[in-house]
């Protein structure tokens, strides 16, 4: 079952970024073209949020909630990316293997602080921030290192503090001296190109 989930998770990501490549490059693609892969790509992404949001099963539940919530985060609908990521929090002490637990304290504390933030609530997306570094880590975590997301928007209101204690906390979890050079840049005043951690 859990497979399953994971594959689903992998299409819906798929045909998300058909969608993002049609919304970005449209200008490059003949209009018959991009509609109809548009229509088709928001046909899937609807089929399997459909689908992944009936999932009863924690140990299920618990691979799809951080996309549920993103997906209500992007459509503007933040009760339900809050409701969504605030189950994810409280299914994470249920899994207390690195991975399940770690990403989940993670993954919805970036969502929340999100949400808070498009609220204007900028101390509580503060909170948020924080309160995502404290994880135990995981094998992802670990390995390809914290969402950066939530600092960058953070960054841009020149909220700087907040974002190397971010680094100082991660840095228990993600060794690597990313963490030291994105600090510097940040206290010389500059932006860091996070890269891929923006998305991770």
């Amino acid at each position: 079952m859990i497979n399953k989930i994971k594959n689903s998770l992998a299409t819906l990501f798929m045909f998300s970024k058909l969608r993002t490549f049609c919304m970005t490059y449209g200008r490059k693609v003949p209009n018959s073209i991009k509609k109809a892969l548009l229509f088709f790509a928001m046909a899937i992404i609807s089929f399997f949020m459909r689908a992944i949001a009936r999932i009863p099963k924690k140990s299920c539940r618990i691979y799809a909630l951080k996309y549920l919530a993103e997906h209500s985060y992007k459509k503007g609908h933040l009760e339900k990316a809050r409701a969504q990521a605030f189950e994810l929090l409280e299914l994470a002490p249920e899994f207390q293997d690195g991975c399940l637990n770690g990403n989940a304290i993670h993954d919805s504390n970036i969502i929340l602080g999100k949400v808070c933030l498009r609220e204007g609530n900028v101390e509580a997306a503060k909170e948020h921030l924080l309160k995502a570094a404290h994880t135990p880590g995981s094998p992802q975590l670990n390995s390809f290192g914290p969402n950066m997301a939530l600092a960058n928007e953070l960054l841009s209101l020149g909220e700087q503090e907040v974002i190397i204690e971010y680094f100082k906390l991660c840095g228990k979890f993600w060794k690597s001296g990313k963490l030291f050079e994105w600090a510097e840049v940040i206290k010389a005043g500059g932006t860091p190109n996070f890269r891929g951690n923006l998305n991770y």
